[in-house]
């Protein structure tokens, strides 16, 4: 329910040590790798993807849609 809200912060340069992991803003984190979001939509669910440089998927999130408020 309510917005979601995806961040990559780590596209430009990384700043190693600098995540405060126990933040109860911050459901996951890495600022050792540099890393892209690939995100999908269709009629029934968004995916996304975090992406790392060499192709590696280092997390993914799924959101089911709803027909409510239609």
């Amino acid at each position: 329910q309510g917005v979601q809200y995806f961040v990559a912060g780590s596209g430009g340069k990384l700043m190693k040590g600098n995540l405060t992991k126990n933040s109860s803003l911050t459901a996951a984190g890495n600022d050792q790798i540099q890393i892209f979001l690939l995100v999908t939509v269709d009629e029934k669910e968004m995916k996304v993807k975090a992406i790392s440089m060499d192709g590696a998927e280092i997390d993914s999130a799924k959101i089911r849609l709803t027909d409510e408020g239609q």
